[in-house]
């Protein structure tokens, strides 16, 4: 049975209902995306080491959905899931290793030939499906999406004005410009923020490696006093995939410059990630600043998601390219005051952030949902009064792909898959020894318990391994069946 085409039926059906589009005056859409934050490191979210003010001033006008998964943890693949509402395999876009070294490879005339690829197999795009609905468009900030140019020549991204850029301060200035011309046509606009991404180099350069930070310094060497403690999870699992443990370390010069690190290092680590996120935070307050002044806010649905999380420590783990929590799993808020819930937060809800968001986008904006998208809109989730059962959440599974290159002989490319229940996390990978692991979400948050083996949960693996194997069927995905045991 497939869960996603159930829901995604049912979305369409309340977004195409008589009547629907015309009840009400379409909103302003804001979409703003951060890169490499983790769901939970929002003081609005009980963090107590970071202060978030203005997203927590968005969830207080809105709903929060804290179990929100990328498609792919990993900025181009994630962003072109959520440019399209497809899955990174069918996308053809994963290229972890360029990203993870922060060293992009499409450049040129490469991007502009893969620009033609891209628009072949995926269709229409976010930003022209809001075109096509009347809607003025604008991109602000980090563009990255796998495989498509940012060029003007471009069409298929549909954006009016695209500023491509990595300075955040100038990403929202160039937002609010955006947001206070004159027009008597809603906008669409997406502000793409870097941080709290500076982290990558952050790490680099505390290791003495060469780099530098792109929107404003950060102590490398902060009082160990000011810093969090370790993470609970901290530890590595006993029986961690191998596969996972060779990427840990893997490009000690790039992506990951830990292996050497004490409890001094990680926990400046952890100061130095909130930090940027702060730096995020005050950037997003800028923008919906302007919305206020300008008198927009109560008409303006404004969405707050980030493209990855980060390990921040987690598991002995900085950036991405995993499938344990912290870097999978990432904010979502959803908020148009007076039309939104106020202040909800939705446990129940699993939301795939790279196919959910574009049929919620088509919702609000009255555009029809493409052909053959399984995601569902999040729209009947935010109401005041929600229109869908509160328990739908208990027959729904999310799944967030990874591949790895050439980490074993023999194995030039490695898929890893995970399949996030209402209860449990279980996670596959096509190569390796101990390559699954499964976790009881509900007692253990921080993944430390693998349960694989332990005999009262044989029944439970038994349902995830068939979930995916469904799942693998109906999308077609390149994981090897026969490694799902």
């Amino acid at each position: 049975m497939s869960f996603r085409l159930l829901w995604s039926a049912l979305a369409v059906a309340l977004a195409t209902a008589p009547g629907a589009a015309a009840a009400e005056a379409r909103p302003n859409i804001l979409l703003i995306i951060s890169d490499q934050h983790f769901a939970d490191t929002m003081s609005g979210a009980g963090y107590p080491h970071v202060s978030t003010p203005t997203l927590d001033g968005i969830a207080a006008r809105g709903v929060r959905f804290p179990n929100t998964y990328c498609a792919y943890p990993v900025c181009m693949s994630s962003r072109a899931s959520l440019m399209t509402g497809r899955l990174p395999h069918q996308l053809k876009v994963a290229d972890e290793e360029s990203d993870a070294a922060g060293t992009p490879k499409a450049k040129g005339k490469k991007s502009g030939k893969r620009v033609d690829d891209q628009a072949r197999h995926t269709g229409t795009s976010l930003g022209m499906l809001m075109k096509e609905a009347g809607y003025r468009t604008g991109y602000f900030g980090k563009w990255h999406v796998g495989g498509v140019s940012s060029s003007p020549q471009n069409l298929w991204h549909g954006f009016d004005t695209l500023v491509d850029g990595r300075r955040d301060e100038l990403t929202a200035t160039k937002a609010i410009e955006f947001l206070g011309a004159k027009s008597d046509a809603p906008f669409f606009a997406v502000v793409s923020l870097l941080n709290p991404h500076d982290i990558c180099e952050w790490a680099r350069m505390r290791s003495g490696l060469n780099d530098k930070l792109g929107n404003g310094d950060v102590s490398l060497n902060p009082p160990l006093a000011d810093c969090p403690p370790l993470p609970a999870n901290f530890a590595i699992p006993a029986d961690e995939p191998e596969i996972v443990g060779l990427r840990r370390n893997s490009q000690p010069e790039r992506a990951h410059p830990t292996q050497q690190w004490g409890e001094t290092e990680w926990r400046q680590y952890r100061w130095a990630y909130a930090r940027f996120i702060e730096k995020m935070d005050e950037q997003v307050g800028r923008v919906v600043g302007a919305l206020k002044q300008n008198g927009q806010l109560e008409q303006t649905l404004i969405v707050y998601t980030s493209d990855h999380g980060d390990g921040n420590g987690a598991h002995r783990w900085n950036q991405k390219m995993v499938l344990y929590e912290e870097a999978v799993r990432i904010p979502m808020i959803v908020s148009w005051p007076g039309h939104t819930a106020s202040g909800r937060v939705d446990h129940a809800r699993l939301v795939s952030m790279g196919l959910d968001l574009l049929p919620t986008f088509c919702d609000f904006a009255g555009a029809k949902v493409p052909a053959g998208l399984t995601g569902r809109s999040l729209r009947p989730f935010t109401a005041p009064s929600p229109a869908a059962p509160a328990d739908d959440a208990q027959n729904f599974v999310v799944v967030s792909e990874v591949d790895y290159k050439s980490l074993l002989p023999g194995t030039p490319l490695a898929h890893g898959h995970l399949v996030r229940t209402p209860g449990f996390t279980y996670i596959i990978y096509s190569a390796g020894t101990n390559p699954e692991q499964l976790f009881d979400i509900r007692t253990d948050s921080g993944q430390m318990k693998n349960l694989v083996r332990h005999p009262g949960y044989q029944t439970v693996l038994a349902e995830h391994r068939g979930l995916l194997r469904t799942w693998v069927r109906e999308n077609k995905s390149p994981f090897p069946l026969d490694k799902i045991p």
